[in-house]
């Protein structure tokens, strides 16, 4: 039985799923300092930083839930207690040195909405003067504070709706993009310019420190990594394996072509799905780069002139233009680009009206006009002559954040703009914008509605009808500007409605609450009164949580589009009888991407996140063979020798093994697991012979394992390193690691005891099995000259090349050894943010890059040449 299910005498705990919705948005987990729960168990009370007493319903399920506020405290409220009998309530302050005492009215009952299934009550309380505490002045006797975050008809914001209100893209944005979209990526170019870095750090670095040691760490660094690879090239021949071709040497990789994205900007974005005219590609945003991605084909090609996250895209296809494309970005001076789908050409760039990012875009019916919607606060829209250009209006329409904004479908002067308790209905006029503010007359549910309600989705239907969707799961239905009714659509916010030939397709997020059985229907189709439903179901694996963020149907074919949170996306047949799926894209969802680790033999690679997914990915299918849901924060993943095995690391510190079968297609975690350590599991490697498996960590240990009957002992560990590892690699031998600290140092260990050791001849004896260091006289000239030192976070090396990733998104190839700063090297463009891994796979024709904040997964294929052409590529 798990603590939700158990009967507790008391509670007075902050955490945990049954007291979720106590914490305000934006909270500090040290914000709600006390809870009490009444002896009915059906009030809980709360004490925070804010001074505040609060009342909520227990069990207080989901986020931000609904509550009364009671105020009197005049600093935190340090503890709340009921009485034995739950009919008064005492808190005490702790800087106002005050107790009040509260009555509990179990008569006047004051209805509020929880959730949008059922009602629940929340019972006044009032202060009452005591010798110990004086009543707050003005204060009627039950009266109360409703939540601030809700009105009557919006019943709290949903997580998801919270996330994108609150969405701060200045963490995100890089402060001076490398990419220099005047230069051709095919050219080399000098690493001068890449002294680069984003706003945010992903390790706190120490100071570098310079030791007498410094010789010791070149001379330890010296590559033997053509050595190591020969030496495997052995191990397999003695293996009765004759290396064929797929062992020889292949040549130095002297390009990088880009061909999959594994990923799509689905977690933070809406309306970013389409179609092209041809109904057989697709063409959505994914880091900084468009992929217009042929559906029967699976093949993708790349718009990748945007210098950042692409967090907003449109499609128009008429008269003279044919698929043509807008995308906007983020940054301090945010670009929309206008490009064709066929040919991935820049038609027009347009900038200088928003700041921080472009979150909607849309085109008015001739195609003539774009309309764009920024994220910097006041929010604006702005109207482009695109093809010229030109600005012919600006204006600010919200003080809260505005969701999208849409031209009518027959217009090229009328569109609609919604947002945080925002619709508006706008005109061109001229060089003006003129707006009319929605007009409410209606009642709903048998009161009158006098609030607007946070508007997320936008269509248009006959007879001048607009459709909104809502984040309480009511579409609203106008005419003109003035509301005709509102219908329970979903149980969840709307994010997307699209509208079609007579029909309305809306799709929503639903969550189901502890314990319920209820179906999610995320996804429905509506006649355009909305009278008639026909519900689209989704394949998708089990989950209390299904969020659809974007929707297009292809009418002609009868095939719905579906963008997911999850960053996948699937194509529905409608016109079958069990509406047959097919996922289109997959990907990891929000969170940080940091393990990879490529299969030893095979064209596979295995990846894990901070969305808590491990996966193991299949180069030929272009597709995951095995997904497992690993139930917290993946940090690191090492395949073994024999690619059965997975070691996994996590955020806090747990490492477990995870079995791999490629005929079953399935990862099954045995309960293999240990945790010597409370904090990230940076870097995990087995040995190459299996027997032992290393794991650096963020608090700056270093922990060795053996390996029996895939039960994992530690054998040793090392606790006297400054700073954190972040790369090791082992010796072929298996008898040694190279350890590369965040501090810009090189240690050399004896396996698996911990011992240091810096003997110069011993040192000099041992070939390096891998290279994945970013420290060494062989790799100096990876490094900017005048660059910070922790701009490149990751690398690593064949026989003849090294391969970097870096704060500014690039991935960078340079000949290996490189030993002279400011290497020349070919850079390639395509992430928006800091690369946090790279691999070669093992037929080395493949190249695998991870973007540590765009969730992507991008496929390199390595483009060789013989030695004996060497010197004609210099």
């Amino acid at each position: 039985m798990n603590s939700v299910e158990m009967d507790w005498f008391t509670w007075t705990g902050v955490l945990g799923l049954v007291c979720e919705g106590i914490w305000p948005p934006s909270a500090d987990v040290t914000d709600v300092n006390s809870s009490d729960l009444t002896k009915d168990k059906r009030i809980l009370a709360t004490g925070d930083d804010f001074g505040l007493v609060k009342l909520f319903d227990f069990p207080v399920k989901g986020k931000f839930a609904k509550f009364k506020r009671y105020t009197g405290h005049s600093a935190h409220v340090t503890r709340v207690r009921w009485t034995y009998d739950s009919s008064y309530l005492i808190s005490i302050g702790g800087r106002d040195v005050a107790t009040l005492v509260w009555k509990h009215e179990h008569n006047s009952n004051v209805n509020t909405s929880s959730s949008s299934e059922a009602k629940t009550t929340v019972k006044n309380v009032s202060a009452t003067s005591t010798n110990t505490a004086v009543a707050p002045v003005g204060r009627q006797r039950g009266e109360s504070d409703d939540s601030d975050n809700t009105d009557s008809e919006e019943e709290g914001y949903d997580s998801d709706v919270q996330h994108d209100r609150s969405m701060d893209y200045n963490a995100r944005i890089l402060i001076h993009p490398v990419q220099s979209k005047n230069d051709k990526k095919e050219a080399f170019r000098s690493l001068s310019a890449t002294n680069k870095k984003p706003l945010h750090s992903k390790v706190k670095l120490s100071q570098r420190k310079v030791t007498d040691e410094l010789a010791l760490v070149k001379m330890a660094l010296k590559s033997s990594i053509g050595l190591g690879l020969l030496n495997a090239m052995q191990e397999n021949a003695t293996n009765n394996e004759v290396p064929g071709q797929e062992f020889k040497l292949r040549g130095r990789i002297v390009d990088l072509q880009l061909d999959h994205i594994h990923g799509y900007r689905g977690f933070d974005c809406r309306d970013n799905l389409f179609y092209l005219a041809d109904n057989e590609s697709i063409v959505y945003p994914a880091a900084g780069a468009g992929v217009v991605h042929h559906i029967s084909k699976g093949t993708q090609t790349f718009y990748t002139n945007h210098t950042d996250d692409i967090i907003s895209m449109a499609v128009y296809d008429g008269g003279k233009y044919k698929d043509i494309v807008a995308s906007g970005q983020i940054g301090e001076n945010p670009t929309i680009h206008i490009w064709e789908a066929s040919t991935r050409k820049t038609l027009s760039v347009l900038s200088g009206k928003h700041k921080r990012g472009v979150c909607s875009l849309s085109f008015s019916s001739s195609g003539k006009l774009l309309l764009s919607v920024g994220v910097d606060a006041p929010y604006t829209i702005a109207v482009w002559r695109w093809e010229e250009g030109i600005n012919i209006a600006c204006t600010v329409a919200s003080e809260d954040r505005i969701f999208r904004a849409l031209f009518r479908s027959n217009s090229d002067v009328h569109f609609v703009t919604a947002g945080v308790k925002h619709l508006k209905f706008w005109s061109v006029a001229g060089n003006t914008l003129v707006s009319k503010k929605a007009a409410i007359t209606q009642t709903l549910d048998g009161r009158r509605s006098t609030k607007m309600q946070t508007m997320l989705s936008i269509a248009f239907g006959p007879e001048d009808r607009t459709y909104t969707g809502s984040m309480t799961g009511l579409v609203f239905i106008w005419r003109l500007n003035a509301l005709e009714r509102a219908v329970v659509a979903h149980f969840g916010p709307i994010f997307s409605i699209f509208s079609s030939d007579n029909c309305i397709v809306t799709g929503a997020k639903e969550k189901r609450s502890l314990g319920s059985t209820r179906a999610l229907n995320p996804l429905k189709m509506w006649d355009y009164d909305m009278k008639n439903e026909r519900i689209i179901k989704l394949d998708l694996p089990p989950t209390d949580s299904i969020c659809v963020r974007s929707v297009c149907r292809n009418s002609k074919a009868g095939k719905l589009l579906i963008g997911l949170k999850t960053s996948d996306i699937v194509e529905i047949d409608e016109k079958s009888s069990g509406s047959q799926q097919v996922t289109l894209v997959f990907g990891h969802g929000e969170g940080q991407l940091w393990a990879l680790s490529p299969h030893p033999t095979e064209p596979m690679f295995a990846t894990g996140s901070y969305d808590r997914n491990l996966v193991v990915w299949n180069i030929d299918t272009k597709g995951p063979i095995a997904k497992r849901d690993m139930g917290k924060e993946i940090r690191s993943v090492s395949f073994d020798c024999d690619g059965t095995l997975l070691a996994v690391g996590f955020k806090d510190g747990q490492i477990s093994l995870v079995d791999f079968s490629m005929e079953k297609k399935s990862l099954t975690d045995g309960n293999k697991k240990t945790r010597e350590r409370n904090a990230a599991i940076t870097c995990i490697r087995f040995s190459p012979n299996g027997k032992l498996l290393v794991a650096s960590s963020e608090n700056c240990c270093i922990d060795f394992f053996g390996i029996q009957q895939k039960e994992l002992t530690r054998l040793g560990y090392v606790t006297h390193i400054q700073d954190a590892v972040l790369q090791i690699d082992w010796s072929t031998t298996s008898q040694y690691i190279r350890a590369s600290t965040a501090s810009f140092q090189a240690l050399i260990f004896r396996a698996p005891n911990g011992e240091e050791t810096k003997n110069h001849e011993e040192i000099e004896k041992i070939v390096w099995n891998s290279w994945t260091s970013t420290i060494g006289d062989d790799v100096m000239g990876i490094w900017p000259k005048d660059g910070k030192k922790d701009h490149v976070n990751c690398a690593h090396a064949t026989s003849s090349t090294i391969v970097t990733g870096d704060d500014c998104g690039s991935v960078n190839l340079y000949k290996f050894p490189c030993p002279e700063p400011g290497a020349e090297h070919k850079s390639f463009s395509g992430h928006s943010d800091n690369v946090t891994n790279v691999r070669f796979l093992a037929d080395e024709k493949y190249l695998v890059s991870l973007g540590g904040d765009d969730c992507c997964i991008f496929l390199w294929k390595c483009i060789t040449k013989s030695d004996n052409n060497d010197d004609d590529d210099d």
